[in-house]
């Protein structure tokens, strides 16, 4: 796969500024892939129908709208609908519907998830 030369390419330094265009194109395919790996794990292993809280505060909508400071869904920018968004998680309330949330023990999962966030923040950048 083309991307996965470029990133060997990226690991030893052998990429040049002459081809950028490209290389932008390649980093957007990379990071897409890696947001198709997160929200693939995230429906299989923590299951749509999930209550828990872990679930919930991992959810890729959640967690790209806490990250951008910015409303995945309606692209609100304001503090009070970050502000919403965490005080529903605090109060173990689903920001979305209101329904009561579980605290669950999903830490190899959450682990996982957090590997694949960490990889899409070193791309994005």
């Amino acid at each position: 796969m083309k991307s996965n030369r470029f990133l060997e390419n990226l690991k030893k330094g052998n990429v040049s500024l002459d081809g950028h265009n490209a290389n932008l194109s390649e980093l957007a395919a990379i990071v897409s892939q890696y947001e198709l790996q997160y929200d693939e794990l995230f429906r299989e292993s923590l299951g749509e129908t999930s209550k828990s809280l872990i679930s919930v505060q991992n959810n890729s909508i959640i967690t790209r709208s806490l990250a951008n400071r910015s409303c995945y869904l309606c692209k609100s920018t304001s503090e009070e609908s970050i502000d919403h968004i965490n005080r529903k998680i605090a109060e173990l309330t689903c920001p979305l519907c209101d329904a009561k949330l579980e605290k669950s023990d999903e830490d190899e999962i959450y682990t996982k998830l957090q590997e694949i966030d960490d990889k899409l923040l070193k791309n994005k950048r």
